[in-house]
Protein backbone atom coordinates (compact mmCIF):
# COMPACT_ATOMS: atom_id res chain seq x y z
CA UNK A 1 0.00 0.00 0.00
CA UNK A 2 1.81 3.55 -0.80
CA UNK A 3 1.50 6.66 1.17
CA UNK A 4 -0.77 8.01 -1.65
CA UNK A 5 -3.77 5.22 -0.32
CA UNK A 6 -2.94 5.68 3.15
CA UNK A 7 -3.19 9.39 3.16
CA UNK A 8 -5.17 10.81 0.17
CA UNK A 9 -5.74 13.93 1.25
CA UNK A 10 -2.05 14.25 1.80
CA UNK A 11 0.47 16.30 -0.27
CA UNK A 12 3.45 14.96 -1.39
CA UNK A 13 6.61 16.78 -2.94
CA UNK A 14 8.13 15.93 -5.99
CA UNK A 15 11.26 17.65 -6.58
CA UNK A 16 12.77 16.09 -9.93
CA UNK A 17 9.08 17.50 -10.82
CA UNK A 18 9.82 21.07 -9.28
CA UNK A 19 13.17 21.22 -10.77
CA UNK A 20 12.03 20.56 -14.44
CA UNK A 21 9.51 22.47 -14.42
CA UNK A 22 11.78 25.63 -12.88
CA UNK A 23 14.59 24.16 -16.16
CA UNK A 24 12.10 24.70 -18.43
CA UNK A 25 8.31 26.19 -17.52
CA UNK A 26 5.55 23.23 -17.98
CA UNK A 27 8.46 20.20 -18.22
CA UNK A 28 7.36 19.08 -14.36
CA UNK A 29 3.58 19.01 -15.80
CA UNK A 30 4.67 17.20 -18.78
CA UNK A 31 6.50 14.47 -17.21
CA UNK A 32 3.48 13.97 -14.54
CA UNK A 33 1.65 12.80 -17.78
CA UNK A 34 -0.80 16.03 -18.09
CA UNK A 35 1.15 17.02 -21.18
CA UNK A 36 -1.65 19.53 -22.34
CA UNK A 37 -1.49 21.27 -19.39
CA UNK A 38 2.43 21.38 -19.68
CA UNK A 39 2.40 22.74 -23.25
CA UNK A 40 -0.08 25.45 -22.31
CA UNK A 41 2.10 26.10 -19.23
CA UNK A 42 4.78 26.67 -21.84
CA UNK A 43 3.05 28.66 -24.54
CA UNK A 44 1.59 30.98 -22.15
CA UNK A 45 4.97 31.26 -19.85
CA UNK A 46 7.08 31.70 -23.28
CA UNK A 47 4.53 34.16 -24.45
CA UNK A 48 5.22 36.96 -21.79
CA UNK A 49 8.64 36.72 -21.97
CA UNK A 50 8.77 37.31 -25.90
CA UNK A 51 6.81 39.83 -25.21
CA UNK A 52 8.55 41.63 -22.70
CA UNK A 53 11.71 41.19 -24.62
CA UNK A 54 10.27 42.55 -27.75
CA UNK A 55 8.55 45.62 -25.76
CA UNK A 56 11.10 46.56 -23.21
CA UNK A 57 14.11 45.04 -24.89
CA UNK A 58 17.45 42.71 -23.37
CA UNK A 59 17.95 45.49 -20.56
CA UNK A 60 14.38 44.50 -19.47
CA UNK A 61 16.18 41.48 -17.16
CA UNK A 62 18.83 43.33 -15.28
CA UNK A 63 20.52 41.70 -12.44
CA UNK A 64 22.32 44.46 -11.22
CA UNK A 65 19.97 47.39 -11.40
CA UNK A 66 16.57 45.71 -10.61
CA UNK A 67 17.66 43.12 -8.17
CA UNK A 68 13.92 42.88 -6.92
CA UNK A 69 12.58 42.29 -9.93
CA UNK A 70 15.18 39.80 -11.59
CA UNK A 71 14.33 37.60 -7.94
CA UNK A 72 10.56 37.38 -9.97
CA UNK A 73 12.27 37.35 -13.31
CA UNK A 74 14.24 34.28 -12.10
CA UNK A 75 11.35 32.09 -11.21
CA UNK A 76 11.12 31.25 -15.11
CA UNK A 77 14.02 29.45 -14.99
CA UNK A 78 17.57 29.63 -16.92
CA UNK A 79 16.30 31.82 -19.39
CA UNK A 80 16.38 34.85 -17.18
CA UNK A 81 20.05 34.36 -16.34
CA UNK A 82 20.91 33.97 -20.21
CA UNK A 83 18.47 37.17 -20.93
CA UNK A 84 20.78 38.74 -18.27
CA UNK A 85 24.11 37.64 -19.85
CA UNK A 86 22.83 38.76 -23.12
CA UNK A 87 22.11 42.32 -21.61
CA UNK A 88 25.52 42.13 -19.69
CA UNK A 89 27.71 41.24 -22.51
CA UNK A 90 25.55 43.31 -25.70
CA UNK A 91 24.14 46.08 -24.08
CA UNK A 92 26.29 47.03 -21.25
CA UNK A 93 29.35 46.54 -22.93
CA UNK A 94 28.87 48.66 -25.83
CA UNK A 95 28.84 46.27 -28.62
CA UNK A 96 25.60 47.94 -29.60
CA UNK A 97 25.18 51.56 -29.12
CA UNK A 98 27.15 53.67 -27.89
CA UNK A 99 28.25 54.27 -24.70
CA UNK A 100 27.07 57.75 -23.44
CA UNK A 101 27.74 59.11 -19.54
CA UNK A 102 24.46 58.43 -17.62
CA UNK A 103 22.55 61.15 -15.47
CA UNK A 104 22.74 60.28 -11.78
CA UNK A 105 19.71 57.84 -10.94
CA UNK A 106 17.94 57.10 -8.24
CA UNK A 107 20.99 56.74 -6.05
CA UNK A 108 23.01 54.24 -7.90
CA UNK A 109 26.76 55.36 -9.37
CA UNK A 110 26.59 54.55 -12.92
CA UNK A 111 29.23 56.02 -14.93
CA UNK A 112 28.24 54.76 -18.66
CA UNK A 113 24.98 53.54 -20.29
CA UNK A 114 24.13 52.15 -23.75
CA UNK A 115 21.40 54.47 -26.44
CA UNK A 116 20.27 51.14 -27.34
CA UNK A 117 18.76 50.56 -23.55
CA UNK A 118 15.19 50.54 -23.75
CA UNK A 119 13.54 53.76 -22.11
CA UNK A 120 10.69 54.83 -19.88
CA UNK A 121 7.47 52.89 -20.12
CA UNK A 122 8.31 50.58 -22.73
CA UNK A 123 11.32 49.35 -20.50
CA UNK A 124 9.22 48.71 -17.44
CA UNK A 125 6.07 47.18 -19.55
CA UNK A 126 9.10 44.71 -20.65
CA UNK A 127 10.57 44.06 -16.74
CA UNK A 128 6.55 43.94 -15.49
CA UNK A 129 5.99 41.03 -18.37
CA UNK A 130 8.79 39.34 -17.82
CA UNK A 131 8.69 39.27 -13.94
CA UNK A 132 4.60 38.02 -13.97
CA UNK A 133 6.50 35.23 -16.72
CA UNK A 134 8.39 33.91 -13.51
CA UNK A 135 5.84 34.35 -10.78
CA UNK A 136 3.18 32.86 -12.88
CA UNK A 137 5.94 30.02 -13.49
CA UNK A 138 6.65 29.85 -9.65
CA UNK A 139 2.95 28.67 -9.18
CA UNK A 140 3.54 26.21 -11.77
CA UNK A 141 6.23 24.44 -10.29
CA UNK A 142 4.42 24.63 -6.72
CA UNK A 143 1.50 22.88 -9.04
CA UNK A 144 3.60 20.50 -10.63
CA UNK A 145 5.49 19.27 -7.14
CA UNK A 146 2.73 19.25 -5.37
CA UNK A 147 0.08 17.69 -7.17
CA UNK A 148 -1.17 14.49 -6.09
CA UNK A 149 -1.15 11.49 -8.65
CA UNK A 150 -5.14 11.37 -7.87
CA UNK A 151 -5.53 14.67 -9.07
CA UNK A 152 -3.76 14.72 -12.34
CA UNK A 153 -5.88 14.49 -15.66
CA UNK A 154 -4.54 11.78 -18.18
CA UNK A 155 -5.00 12.67 -21.72
CA UNK A 156 -7.66 11.39 -23.55
CA UNK A 157 -9.94 11.76 -20.06
CA UNK A 158 -12.96 13.89 -19.80
CA UNK A 159 -12.46 17.02 -17.88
Amino acid sequence: MTTEAANPGQQTFNPLAAVCAWLVPGLGHWIGGERARGGLIFLGIGFLWICGIFIGGLDAVDRTSDRLWFVAQAGSGPVAFAVNGLNERVIKSGTVGELIDAPAMRGQKVDKISTSMGIARANEYGILFTALAGLMNMIAILDAATRNKSERRREGEGT
